[in-house]
Parts: structure tokens; sequence; C-alpha cells
């Protein structure tokens, strides 16, 4: 298999992919799923020195189907 070590400002990863925030939740709902010693990591959310406005509106929605 491909060497796909990521040396980002000193700090090396094993690989590249990083998940996404939001998409992996903290990991541990996937660690049965998925090798996370494969991706170079997770990011978490955002932060900001200053307060910042988020998006407005609904972030879900109830259908007949689920969310």
């Amino acid at each position: 298999m491909a060497d796909l070590k990521t040396n980002l400002l000193g700090f090396v990863m094993n690989s590249p992919v990083i998940g996404a925030s939001g998409t992996v939740g903290y990991g541990v709902e996937y660690e049965e799923l998925a090798d996370f010693s494969k991706i170079g990591g997770i990011s978490g959310k955002g932060l900001t020195l200053h307060g910042q406005y988020g998006n407005k509106g609904e972030r879900l929605w109830e259908t007949p189907s689920g969310l």
C-alpha cells in the first residue's frame, strides 16, 4: 500500500484525508465501521475569537419519511 503520510507545518499525519466536522461525530460513533488509524484526523467545529452569527433558518425539518 502507498505511504500517504502528510506533513502539515511540522504535524505529521498518516493520511491527507480528514473527516469533516459533523460527518463523523466525535469518531466513537464510527469506530466499529472504520479504521481511524488510516486517516489523518477529524476536524472539529471552527472557533473564532469574536462571536459570529450562524446560518438563519431551520436546521432540521421533519418529513413524512423522517428527518
